[in-house]
């Protein structure tokens, strides 16, 4: 992936950013954001007043008590409360003229998104949601390669039981992620699904799989899992002459092809380094920002678009209410 060069135009300051929410997720996203060069950490916000004043002290910034004054005070905010919360600060962010980025998933249901459109001005806010998986080494290859659509996706997606995330269901605590790059690499946004899901420690979802059959032919097979003994993220993509094995935990890509000349499978391995992902996709965020601000040419920045935008939230968070939709009426 090109890097882009970490500077803004001469005479205008970085994005000052906040972030609203300093749990484990936001706590990260407050490093990553205070080391940036391309942003100033103007302070953070949580309802969790001393949390924030230890994390506060530990990065050096100011801590607020008043979100409306960290609105005032912030050209961006980055959200990174619970999922039950994203529609009414996404809300409040919004009617403040601020750009946000959000956590996956946007939001719990499709609905509130559709409230928040009424509110966005395209050319005047940004809107991004961390898919950040988009931002794994071995799935930028895969993009780059430009093989097109693939005919069959296979993926699992299974992680032990962690007491956090317990507001929303599996599909959208987990499977969501792959959801979203099924839609990103197929590029098709109309789909049949058939799916089935069970609960086990929760009083939701907790373990999914999904088919999905969409309009341009393409086929993706899902699982997601949240009681898991052990981590897992693999994929599998399969072209009309070739497929691909990646492992998103071990940044491993395996690519196989049929010999032209000797009719004979070739395969190919490819390790990655180990990358900062969560580092990547908020320094996209302040990119696409300060274009939209005017304090970074367009010009230098290469088109490549990984950053997942509002409408593609949306048709992810869809998809995944289809699912659970239909994964709820199976077991009825």
């Amino acid at each position: 992936m090109s890097e882009i060069p970490a500077t803004v135009a001469p005479g205008h300051a970085p994005i000052t950013v906040g972030v609203i929410g300093v749990g484990k997720f936001g706590h990260n996203h407050a490093r990553k954001l205070a080391t940036n060069p391309r942003s100033r950490l103007v302070g953070i916000y949580d309802l969790d007043i001393e949390r924030t004043r230890e994390i506060g002290v530990a990065l050096g910034i100011e801590t607020y008590q008043d979100l409306d004054a960290l609105l005032r005070d912030s050209d961006a905010l980055c959200i990174t409360t619970s999922t039950v919360s994203h529609a009414a600060i996404i809300k409040a962010c919004l009617l403040a003229g601020k750009h946000v980025f959000v956590e996956k998933p946007i939001t719990v249901t499709y609905q509130e998104t559709r409230e928040l459109a009424e509110l966005i001005t395209p050319r005047e806010h940004l809107l991004a949601c961390g898919h950040i998986e988009r931002f794994q080494p071995e799935i930028d290859y895969i993009r780059q390669m430009d093989l097109g659509p693939p005919i069959y996706i296979e993926a699992e997606r299974l992680h032990p039981f962690s007491g956090r995330s317990l507001d929303i269901d599996v599909v959208l605590d987990l499977m969501v992620h792959d959801l979203d790059l099924a839609l990103w690499l197929i590029e098709d946004g109309e789909v049949e699904i058939d799916a089935v899901g069970t609960q086990v420690f929760t009083s939701s979802l907790d373990m999914a799989h999904a088919w999905m059959k969409f309009s341009s032919g393409s086929v993706a097979n899902l699982a997601a899992s949240r009681v898991s003994l052990k981590p897992s993220r693999k994929w599998r993509l399969f072209w009309k002459d070739r497929y691909a094995s990646l492992d998103l935990i071990d940044h491993q890509l395996v690519m196989v092809h049929r010999s032209s000349h000797t009719n004979q499978l070739v395969s190919e391995s490819i390790i990655f380094d180990k990358q900062d992902a969560l580092a990547k996709e908020l320094d996209a965020f302040l990119i696409e920002v300060a274009i939209k601000e005017g304090v970074l040419d367009s010009s230098i920045v290469p088109a490549r678009h990984i950053l997942c935008g509002f409408d593609e939230a949306c048709v992810a968070l869809k998809l995944a209410e289809g699912v659970k939709n239909a994964a709820i009426h199976s077991s009825s």
